[in-house]
């Protein structure tokens, strides 16, 4: 399962021999059941970093690198709803979601 690391913050350890950084590479451990497989580039290594989005099965991407502006935004004006405008965007043919992998969460439960 995927878990976070703060591999920069000084005093971390450093990563144990059972645990792989997500970059793309190809797993070479015989001792793992992963060994051959290459792993998922879940740090931007080798392309754009991506959100973790959860999904009923794991390994699809999409999105894009620019979030999408609607083509009308509210503006609220000092929180005043009588001077609430609208602001035209020409950005609406953009992307809506970010990069993203998806992952299917889990909990340990004992």
């Amino acid at each position: 399962m995927p878990q976070p690391f703060l591999k920069n913050l000084p005093g971390v350890p450093a990563l144990s021999a059972n645990w792989a950084e997500c970059n793309g590479q190809v797993l070479s451990d015989v001792q793992s059941p992963l060994n051959g497989q290459t792993l998922p580039d879940l740090n931007g290594a080798g392309g754009p970093q991506r959100f973790l989005r959860g999904a009923r099965v794991s390994g699809g991407t999409g999105g894009g690198d620019l979030l999408n502006i609607p083509s009308e935004v509210p503006v609220d004006n000092n929180c005043d709803a009588s001077t609430t405008t609208v602001v035209s965007s020409p950005q609406s043919d953009l992307p809506i979601l970010p990069s993203y992998y998806e992952v299917v969460w889990v909990i340990r439960i004992k």
